[in-house]
């Protein structure tokens, strides 16, 4: 009697490791059979969108391609231009920032979007501190002052301050001060995207880390470009863009990812610079009617 209980709890044992070794099987089979998810970092990542039309050459086709991946919580940056603003109407979604290299620049961005109805949610100044500047002088050569301006007028209309200057002057010589000032630093990666992934990841995390050295709370955005400047190769006297590797620039991205808020992008039309640009968002970001239920 006690052989017959003592084989039948063996097999009843048995038969109960048999079934959880086929649910383990079965769990694993559909984990494998899962399609790939967009890693978690990457799918909550703010984006910043240009909208620009005199520079960049935007059409109203493209335009309504990129509407499709843009949510709530991404940044659509436009100038004081008509044509912008109007296309400015065809998105459902994003949060506005008025940009421009200077303080009237600015002012006459806001007017523009006031006569068209159009609540602005940032101001993101950026000036550009080169020989060939459009910023005043006045400005570039008094920029804590001009940043200060730019922030009293910010919170002035109720909005948050943006900040982008040129990584390799800028940022080098007032970066942790522009940090207290701004809600939000725009760091120009774009320069160094030609470097091996190493260079480039050492580069970008010993600015990040200054900023925040100033300012734990400060947003950081990267600005990466699918056409990225040579750095020193020129012809004849003009600095060349050569079209970015989509899957080295994603390495690169990923490598600053966590360290980040808000990707940013620089876009040109030469080199099918507008293509490119709309395959490197579908690496990061999921098709429209997916991003709007994660949104929801």
């Amino acid at each position: 009697m006690k052989s017959i209980m003592t084989t039948a709890y063996r097999n009843k044992k048995y038969r109960i490791r048999i079934l959880q070794a086929g649910i383990l099987t079965a769990v694993l089979f559909i984990l494998l059979a899962a399609p790939p998810s967009v890693p978690a970092r990457e799918d909550n990542l703010q984006l910043g969108i240009p909208l620009f039309t005199e520079d960049i050459g935007m059409t109203a086709e493209f335009v309504d391609q990129l509407k499709e991946l843009v949510r709530p919580d991404d940044i659509i940056f436009v100038r004081n231009e008509a044509q912008g603003i109007e296309f400015l109407k065809r998105f459902e979604h994003g949060r506005i920032a008025v940009t421009s290299y200077s303080l009237a620049g600015l002012r006459e961005g806001l007017d523009l979007l006031t006569a068209n109805k159009i609540k602005a949610h940032y101001l993101c100044y950026s000036p550009h501190l080169r020989p060939d500047s459009p910023t005043p002088v006045a400005e570039e050569q008094n920029l804590l002052w001009a940043v200060q301006e730019a922030r009293d007028l910010a919170r002035k209309k109720s909005m948050q301050l943006i900040v982008i200057s040129d990584a390799a002057r800028g940022l080098s010589a007032y970066g942790p001060k522009l940090a207290r000032l701004a809600d939000m630093v725009g760091i120009d990666f774009q320069q160094w995207q030609k470097l091996p992934t190493d260079e480039f990841r050492t580069r970008a995390l010993a600015i990040i880390r200054s900023m925040r050295s100033e300012n734990p709370d400060i947003k950081i955005l990267a600005q990466m470009s699918t056409i990225p400047p040579t750095g020193d190769v020129t012809f004849q006297g003009i600095r060349i863009f050569m079209a970015a590797d989509i899957e080295t620039m994603h390495a690169m991205f990923t490598l600053i990812a966590e360290d980040i808020d808000c990707l940013a992008f620089s876009i040109k039309t030469e080199r099918e610079g507008l293509s490119l640009f709309m395959k490197f968002l579908k690496t990061i970001r999921p098709p429209a009617a997916d991003s709007r239920e994660t949104a929801e």
